[in-house]
């Protein structure tokens, strides 16, 4: 793979090796140049009696850190710690634009968005300002890292909610002992900045995605995954799969189609006759495709999408993702632990009547929801592979959880078969 410069755009010394320290180490050793920017200096706000000898001494442990790291360019800019809201947010893209292109950045990682820290934010804001995807851009990825302190105290509707993880267990021991070089950013434990809590973080990231240890991120940006150069299969061309072929092929990423009924294959050849065809379904999952698309009987769902992701494929598949908990967990485990995206097709959160009803309820203008009520008054299509609850709650329980921003304590449920035995 082709040596990258890694830019890591953070607003204070000591989180550059709380959110990033193991991929820093991870990058180096592949080969890469990591370039740090330090965007404020993050003591004033807590030390009525910080001077200009403190930020200097800081500074310096922090162009030490860097050294020991591996890191090729440490900078320095002035914003006022905790107070970078107070400066016109031009100033700090221009900052971070021209640190981008001096080292000619590929790939980004900086702070997530909805941190409560305000600095974390301006400079979250900043980067993607700067890094916008404009004609010659040389940005690829945009990573959003969590920093103890501040990504968990987010309220429950924005926490940090992870999609990509790296596997740091080797260089766990490492980035605590250069943590340590900051001993008087550190607190003890139970504090979020102790030791403990540093390993302790990376442990249970590593459980969600199979591993001992890791580091984890939101993938914001992706531009080698942008539209023209995915290559898309179908699994399923039946009632639902007919449409999604449609808009596939209108984004001009379909390039196969996978049906065990020939019937549904002929009638896919009459609209799609350039495609590739396949009746086995080892054939193209095996093929040089990206992702797939699947929309299948339900029951089928958690093989395919099993076999799909040790496949090595980003799997979409309509809902449900599977008929119990256990399996669910299991393919999000699948897919974390090989990076890989897995996608239900929950297409009603998209619907701009639903995204303008929950930033209504986010803005706080109707108050606290205290009940939330969902009446069905079609049959729809009956079916026999799946009953009610499975056919048509997934998509109401999905808007519901998504305006709520909170799992339920308790379910209750209760039903009858009338048509079909069992369904």
């Amino acid at each position: 793979m082709k040596n990258k410069s890694i830019g890591i755009i953070v607003a204070h010394p000591d989180d550059e090796i709380l959110g990033f320290g193991g991929v820093i180490l991870k990058c180096i050793e592949e080969g890469h140049d990591v370039n740090i920017l330090f965007l404020s200096t993050g003591l004033a706000s807590r030390e009525n009696n910080t001077n200009k000898d403190d930020i200097i001494n800081l500074r310096k442990i922090a162009v030490n850190v860097s050294k020991v790291l591996g890191v090729k360019n440490t900078l320095f800019e002035n914003f006022p710690d905790n107070q970078m809201d107070t400066v016109p947010l031009l100033s700090v893209i221009k900052k971070v634009e021209s640190f981008i292109n001096k080292y000619k950045i590929n790939i980004i990682y900086t702070h997530y968005n909805n941190d409560i820290n305000i600095d974390h934010n301006i400079v979250s804001q900043a980067v993607l300002t700067a890094s916008r995807p404009l004609p010659g851009s040389f940005i690829e990825k945009i990573y959003f890292g969590e920093t103890l302190s501040s990504s968990e105290y987010s309220l429950f509707n924005r926490r940090f909610q992870p999609n990509t993880y790296f596997d740091i267990e080797k260089y766990l021991s490492k980035k605590l002992s250069i943590l340590n070089l900051y001993k008087d950013e550190l607190r003890e434990w139970p504090h979020p900045r102790s030791e403990k809590a540093v390993r302790n973080l990376a442990e249970v990231r590593g459980s969600e995605a199979g591993l001992k240890a890791a580091e984890a991120f939101i993938l914001v940006r992706n531009k080698k995954n942008s539209m023209k150069n995915i290559k898309v299969g179908l699994i399923g061309y039946g009632y639902w799969g007919k449409n999604i072929a449609r808009n596939l092929y209108d984004l001009k990423v379909l390039t196969c189609i996978f049906d065990n009924n020939s019937s549904s294959i002929d009638k896919a050849k009459e609209l799609y006759s350039e495609l590739t065809f396949y009746s086995d379904i080892n054939s193209i999952l095996n093929s040089n495709i990206d992702a797939v698309f699947i929309s299948s009987p339900a029951k089928t769902h958690n093989e395919l999408v099993k076999m799909s992701l040790k496949a090595k494929k980003h799997v979409f598949v309509e809902k449900p993702l599977c008929l119990n908990y256990e399996e669910g967990v299991e393919l999000k485990k699948l897919a974390n632990k090989s990076n890989l995206k897995l996608m239900v097709g929950h297409l009603l959160l998209y619907h701009p009547a639903f995204i303008a009803l929950k930033n209504i309820i986010d803005s706080g203008t109707i108050g606290n929801i205290r009940y939330v009520y969902s009446n069905r008054l079609s049959l729809g299509k009956l079916r026999k592979e799946e009953d009610a609850l499975w056919s048509f709650a997934p998509h109401d329980i999905s808007m519901i959880l998504a305006l709520i921003g909170d799992e339920p304590i308790k379910v209750q449920a209760t039903g009858g078969a009338y048509l079909s035995p069992n369904i």
